[in-house]
């Protein structure tokens, strides 16, 4: 009867330690933040074993290393984050062999890591360690250390610790997972965003200053920049910068292969991590507080099109898993990059002409509404100079089109020696050229016309070509609003004055009639 009783209270008791672990196991799927999971794991232990001290160590994916990231007891706080090799002291053995293990006399224990105890001034004498395992994955792994009272672990307690754990690793994988998740969509979020960015605008400036920001904000790292490589040029030059508003940036020029982990990236054409720059010596300081640096060459069918930089003040804040995300949006970068400027270059082919490569006719009506525009908000003057060449068929006649078209290369060549920087010079067509003068009297580009006629006149053309040929111009002058009531009466006015000085004996400069004067006549 006897014996009876104590089966059903051994029974009763499994019941209720079935019940509390259904319990447990609610509990510790209630959560998906690892750090609450972790810290109800630590209440639980203690609510199953007494001990001295006991700690949950979490596999790190990258490093293959455990990690110690929550510890209670006595000089609990000096473990915490240390790390451990796989097979290093009971843990590690633990983790490795995936087997829990009782040690009840470390000392005697050849498995046991004695630094833990030296680093801490703490005396391990017995241990308890269980493997945390979900799905076949290894999480990391439970350790209980000293017994109160100085007893033995038991089987119980192993049993009881094991049962706690069956559920802690499903609860602290799911976690791990949820997080992963989470990164995954902020991942294609941002490349999302940073693809609708680069999307919206063909202007090269805008679309890097608008992804620098973007990214930089997204990654919460200290600042980000971007730099192009210049045209036949072995150095970058820093394009955008995204940063908090204390930092700036402390070079805008960089030298391939020589300057510090840009040079180094983009001369090896692959990604640099740092994360500690103090142990780098290839890097550069530059920016205050910046312990670790990802470098990201752009490239584009194997061309290095420029780089894009981070910082951050945070040791190890950049991993080698986040290294492929912010490689897409490099490569993302790196498309738009090559289209913008393939989208430039021909633009600017279709406003040059091809073979003085000053700017053309279409660009010439371009220029002139919007210079209108501005003279008329300004109350600036506008001026507009019509040259013709002279007698230019001789050339061809007498040389052929070759010697012709080189002729009106090196005009082109003499307009530019005079042009001021806001003026605009075009091949109108053939051998007529226009001069656009923004905030210029009609003063002023008479006594510009006149520098130039005198440089086409005083010096022959077509040398390098051991031909020596006398060439002069005919320049007609127009200003707005003086001579014209819009840009295209100035074109107009310009061009009849020009005529004038080809009636009148050619090689000269005329200016066309103000307004009032025209209407008299």
């Amino acid at each position: 009867m006897e014996e009876e009783e104590k089966s059903v209270s051994r029974l009763v008791d499994k019941i209720k330690e079935l019940s509390t672990f259904n319990e447990i196991a609610k509990l510790l799927n209630s959560s998906l933040n690892l750090r609450e999971v972790l810290s109800l794991v630590m209440k639980l232990i203690a609510s199953l074993v007494k001990a001295e001290a006991w700690s949950v160590a979490l596999v790190d994916r990258e490093t293959n290393e455990l990690v110690f990231e929550a510890t209670t007891g006595e000089k609990s706080q000096q473990i915490k984050e240390m790390r451990l090799q796989m097979g290093q002291g009971i843990a590690g053995w633990v983790a490795r062999q995936r087997k829990p293990a009782i040690i009840q006399d470390v000392s005697s224990d050849p498995r046991f890591f004695s630094q833990a105890d030296q680093a801490t001034d703490f005396k391990t004498k017995s241990v308890l360690c269980v493997p945390l395992i979900s799905k076949g994955t290894l999480v990391g792994v439970v350790e209980v250390i000293n017994k109160l009272g100085g007893d033995p672990f038991t089987e119980n307690d192993l049993e009881l610790i094991s049962s706690l754990v069956d559920h802690a690793a499903v609860a602290i994988h799911n976690t791990e997972l949820y997080d992963r998740t989470k990164k995954k969509v902020k991942e294609l979020s941002l490349l999302y965003e940073v693809g609708a960015a680069i999307a919206s605008t063909l202007d090269l400036e805008e679309m890097l200053n608008k992804a620098a920001h973007l990214i930089q904000m997204s990654l919460d790292s200290c600042y980000i920049a971007i730099f192009l490589k210049e045209p036949s040029k072995d150095e970058v030059v820093l394009k955008a910068f995204s940063g908090s508003s204390e930092i700036s940036p402390s070079r805008t020029k960089i030298r391939l292969g020589v300057d510090g982990l840009i040079g180094w990236s983009m001369v090896g054409k692959r990604s640099i991590l740092v994360e500690d720059v103090e142990k780098q010596p290839r890097y550069l300081k530059g920016i205050e507080n910046i312990k670790s640096e990802l470098v990201v060459p752009l490239l584009k069918e194997g061309k290095v099109l420029g780089a894009m930089d981070m910082g951050s003040e945070i040791l190890g804040a950049f991993t080698q898993e986040s290294i492929q995300p912010i490689e897409q949006l490099a490569g993302q970068l790196s498309i738009a990059i090559q289209n913008i400027t393939l989208y430039e270059k021909v633009g600017v082919l279709a406003v040059t002409d091809d073979l003085t490569k000053l700017h053309n006719s279409r660009y010439c009506q371009m220029f002139l509404q919007k210079a209108e525009a501005l003279a008329k908000t300004s109350g600036n003057p506008l001026s507009l100079i019509f040259l013709d060449a002279d007698y230019f068929k001789e050339i061809n006649d007498t040389y052929g089109h070759h010697f012709g078209a080189a002729a009106l290369i090196e005009l082109a060549d003499r307009i530019r020696e005079l042009l001021r920087e806001d003026y605009v010079a075009s091949r109108y067509g053939g051998d007529e050229y226009i001069i656009m003068m923004p905030n210029t009297s009609l003063d002023e580009a008479l006594e510009w016309a006149e520098k130039l006629r005198k440089l086409v006149a005083d010096k022959p053309f077509l040398t390098d070509k051991n031909v020596s040929h006398s060439l002069t111009i005919s320049l007609g002058v127009a200003t707005y609003p003086g001579s014209a009531e819009t840009a295209w009466d100035l074109l107009v006015k310009a061009d009849k004055a020009m005529y004038h000085v080809k009636d009148t004996g050619r090689n000269g400069v005329h200016a066309a009639p103000g307004i009032d004067a025209q209407s008299e006549s």
